[in-house]
């Protein structure tokens, strides 16, 4: 009850206002909402040619570290999806948590190919220990909490960022590969990934220089597949 008032007096003193057509009352209306239906994005981890769910070419397969990458849509920074993201990222909105969550709650078909393989567990890509006290969440964390109440399948927090590394949106292709370069390493090895099959988890997939190398620590440490699925793709 109390929050409930709380909210109310938020909403009050700083009302939202949708990211779509400027109209007051919630960040993304329900019209809106509609209109910006999420059909998934599916290709190549790789080379980024479209493939059946997201799979790795056979081109690509010796160099691929994920097998299969499953994305809500294309990244745009000016939908209101794109928006949507960035509010959610910088700015940890709870409204833009709520709706990103119903967006994956409507994603039914999406979210099918995800459980049509035998994932056990779901594990968030992690942010430095410094740069989480700046931003006050891990925006993957928070993610893969939504998949993982929608698909009843553990979340585990099996990898660490050891090192610092610099915004990926800012580097070249190049250079994001070698800011991820051995940043990565497990949590702890009360983790058993032996044969196991598990979810990677992102806000936006680009090049895929951070997940690959996610990926490649979880295979070391015994991980039979990983497969990678993230709200966007650029």
């Amino acid at each position: 009850m109390h929050n409930k008032y709380f909210n109310y007096f938020l909403d009050c003193i700083f009302p939202e206002f949708c990211l779509g057509c400027n109209q007051e009352g919630n960040l993304v209306c329900s019209s809106c909402f509609k209109n910006n239906p999420l059909g998934g994005l599916f290709c190549c981890p790789v080379c980024h040619h479209t493939t059946p769910h997201g799979r790795v070419c056979e081109i690509c397969q010796a160099t691929a570290s994920i097998s299969q990458i499953i994305a809500l849509t294309t990244y745009n920074e000016e939908s209101v999806f794109g928006q949507l993201i960035r509010n959610f990222k910088y700015s940890f909105s709870e409204s833009a948590k709520k709706i990103i969550a119903e967006y994956i709650d409507e994603a039914n078909e999406i979210i099918q190919t995800i459980s049509s393989s035998t994932i056990h567990y779901i594990i968030p890509v992690p942010l430095h220990r410094r740069r989480q006290a700046e931003r006050g969440f891990n925006q993957a964390d928070t993610i893969a909490e939504v998949v993982s109440r929608k698909i009843m399948i553990p979340k585990i927090s099996a990898l660490v960022r050891e090192r610092a590394t610099k915004q990926q949106a800012t580097l070249s292709r190049e250079e994001r590969k070698n800011n991820v370069k051995n940043a990565f390493t497990l949590c702890s090895s009360k983790f058993d990934l032996q044969d196991r099959i598990c979810l990677l988890v992102d806000d936006v997939y680009t090049t895929g220089s951070t997940m690959g190398e996610c990926a490649t620590v979880l295979r070391a440490a015994g991980a039979k597949d990983v497969i990678g699925f993230t709200l966007a793709r650029g």
